[in-house]
C-alpha cells in the first residue's frame, strides 16, 4: 500500500532527474570511501604493531584524504538531497493548493481547515525526503552486503555468523518500525486536533473574552496537548529503547 501510494507522486520527482543521477554519483563516491576506509585503517594497525614509522606515516595521510573527501561526498549529498526535497515540496504544495481550489465547496467544509494544514506542512515533507531516505538504505544495503562479501572469502563461518546477526537486526527494526507507524498516525491525528484548536481560539478570541470562556477554552486546549505530548513521548522511548538494542546487538555480533 505504501509504495502504491508513493507511485502517485512520481511525476514530481520525475521533473529532476538530473539532480537525482547526481545524487546517486555522489552517494556511491561517498560509500565507496567508507568501504576503503577499514582496509588502510587496518594496515595502519600493522604497521603501528611492526613499529615501521614510514610506513604508519604514509598510510595516515592516505586515511586523512580519504575521510577528507568522505566528509566532502557526504556535504554534497546532504546538500542536493535537500535541494531535491525542498523543490519536489514546493510542487506538491502547488499542485495541494491547485486542487483544492478546483474542489467543490460542499467536500472541502466536510474537512477542517487544520486538515488542510497538515496535508501542506508535516505530509508535504515526509513525502519529499521519502526518495533520500530509500536511496541512502539501498546504499548501505550495497556497502554492507559487499562487506558480507569480503567476511565470506575470509572465513565462511563468520560470514554465516554475520547473516544470522543481520537477520536479526532485521527482525528488530521491522517491530521498531510497525510500532513507530502506528504512533506516527497518532501523532498526526492528534497535531491536526491542536492545530484545529489553535485556529478555533484565534477566531473566537473577541467571544471567548466577551463571554468569559478563556478557562474552558484553554482547558480544552490542553487536554488535546497533553494527550499530544504523551504519544510523542512514548514514541521518542521506543525508537530509543530498540535504538540501543539494536546498537548492542552490533556490538554483540
Amino acid at each position: 500500500m505504501f509504495f502504491k501510494n508513493l507511485r502517485k507522486f512520481r511525476s514530481f520527482f520525475s521533473n529532476y532527474k538530473k539532480i537525482i543521477i547526481i545524487l546517486i554519483i555522489v552517494m556511491l563516491l561517498a560509500s565507496s570511501l567508507g568501504m576503503l576506509l577499514p582496509y588502510y585503517v587496518s594496515k595502519r594497525l600493522v604497521s603501528l604493531t611492526s613499529v615501521i614509522s614510514n610506513q604508519v606515516i604514509k598510510l595516515s595521510i592516505i586515511i586523512m584524504i580519504i575521510i577528507l573527501f568522505h566528509h566532502i561526498f557526504w556535504f554534497l549529498w546532504e546538500k542536493i538531497a535537500s535541494i531535491l526535497s525542498n523543490k519536489v515540496a514546493k510542487d506538491i504544495r502547488q499542485d495541494i493548493t491547485k486542487k483544492f481550489f478546483n474542489t467543490k465547496y460542499e467536500i472541502i467544509k466536510k474537512k477542517t481547515s487544520s486538515y488542510y494544514l497538515e496535508r501542506l506542512s508535516s505530509d508535504t515533507d515526509q513525502i519529499s525526503n521519502i526518495l533520500g531516505t530509500i536511496m541512502g538504505t539501498m546504499v548501505d544495503c550495497l556497502t554492507n552486503f559487499s562487506f558480507l562479501i569480503i567476511i565470506y572469502v575470509i572465513s565462511w563461518q563468520c560470514g554465516l555468523l554475520f547473516t544470522i546477526g543481520i537477520l536479526f537486526l532485521y527482525v528488530i527494526d521491522t517491530f521498531r518500525i510497525k510500532k513507530d507507524v502506528k504512533l506516527m498516525d497518532e501523532v498526526n491525528k492528534l497535531t491536526e486536533k491542536l492545530n484545529f484548536k489553535t485556529i478555533e481560539n484565534y477566531k473566537g478570541i473577541k467571544d471567548i473574552k466577551g463571554l468569559n470562556l478563556k478557562d474552558k477554552a484553554l482547558s480544552n486546549y490542553e487536554d488535546v496537548n497533553i494527550q499530544l505530548t504523551k504519544i510523542k513521548i512514548k514514541k521518542d522511548v521506543i525508537n530509543a529503547r530498540y535504538s540501543r538494542i539494536k546498537t548492542f546487538c552490533q556490538y554483540l555480533i
